[in-house]
This record gives C-alpha cells, sequence and structure tokens, in this order.
C-alpha cells in the first residue's frame, strides 16, 4: 500500500514537474500589439496591392515589386501566375489595378502573422475599353525580418 501510495506520488510530482517546465504556447497577440498589427497590416496591404496591379505596357514594374515582398512558395505560385498573365496582358492591352478594401490580422505570433484581405480588382483593357470588376479573399501568412514583412504564402478562398 505504501508503495502504490509512493508510486502516485512521484507520479504526480513528475507530472507537476513536467507541466511547469514547458513553455508557455505563444499567444495571439494581434488584438494587444498594436502597432505590430497596424505594420504588418501596412505593409501586406501595399505588397498586394502593388504585386497584383499590372499595365500591359511595364508587366517588369510588377515583377519587381513582387519579387522584393513576396518569398518561398508565394513567390513560385506567383511567378507561374504571373508568366500567364505578361502573356495575356500584352494581348489584350490589359491594366489591372488591385485595391485592398479591408485587411485584419488573424493571428499575431512573434514574427509570424496570418492575415485576411479583401482585394477589389478593376481591369481594363484600352485597346476596347472594356471593364471587368472583381474582388477576392485571400488568407496571407507573412513573416517579419527586421522592420520588413514579406509574404510567404497565399492562399484564394
Amino acid at each position: 500500500m505504501k508503495a502504490a501510495i509512493a508510486v502516485i506520488v512521484v507520479a504526480l510530482a513528475a507530472t507537476g514537474w513536467f507541466l511547469l517546465n514547458q513553455a508557455p504556447p505563444m499567444a495571439n497577440t494581434a488584438l494587444v500589439d498594436t502597432t505590430t498589427t497596424s505594420q504588418v497590416e501596412a505593409q501586406v496591404k501595399t505588397a498586394v496591392e502593388n504585386s497584383f496591379s499590372y499595365d500591359y505596357t511595364d508587366t517588369a514594374r510588377t515583377e519587381k515589386a513582387a519579387k522584393a515582398v513576396l518569398v518561398g512558395d508565394a513567390m513560385r505560385e506567383y511567378e507561374q501566375l504571373f508568366a500567364k498573365v505578361r502573356t495575356q496582358a500584352s494581348e489584350q492591352q490589359l491594366v489591372l489595378v488591385s485595391t485592398v478594401r479591408a485587411i485584419a490580422v488573424r493571428e499575431l505570433k512573434g514574427d509570424d502573422a496570418t492575415l485576411l484581405v479583401f482585394v477589389d480588382q478593376q481591369a481594363v483593357r484600352t485597346g476596347d475599353n472594356g471593364n471587368t470588376s472583381t474582388s477576392a479573399q485571400l488568407t496571407v501568412v507573412a513573416h517579419r525580418t527586421g522592420d520588413s514583412w514579406r509574404i510567404t504564402g497565399l492562399t484564394v478562398l
């Protein structure tokens, strides 16, 4: 009986020690760290608008803007998409303006953020003045290096 009690006491002590010595899960600070939240929102807004707006006469400007803010999987997916855009934009004499209408940080943990972004896009074919409007919802994953936030993932919802 004493041995069973001793085993239980040791087990409880070990469990307590284990739980106390675990690193606490990093809390989502999006609502309390307003400075960082504002910073990531502003930088991601600019990144999305510059990377997804283009003029058929100068698609290199858009690609340069994207390379400055997209990394990893986000950049690889963008390059695949933009290869098609480059051809179609020229053929259709297309100008596309992307405007972020709403943006919110869903999760902020240290140097990583997940945002929900609502984008309106206005396309104009300059050859025939055709207009098209669309909207999209994106989940954007960003990582901070120094003072700069880079987009590491994009998902169209």
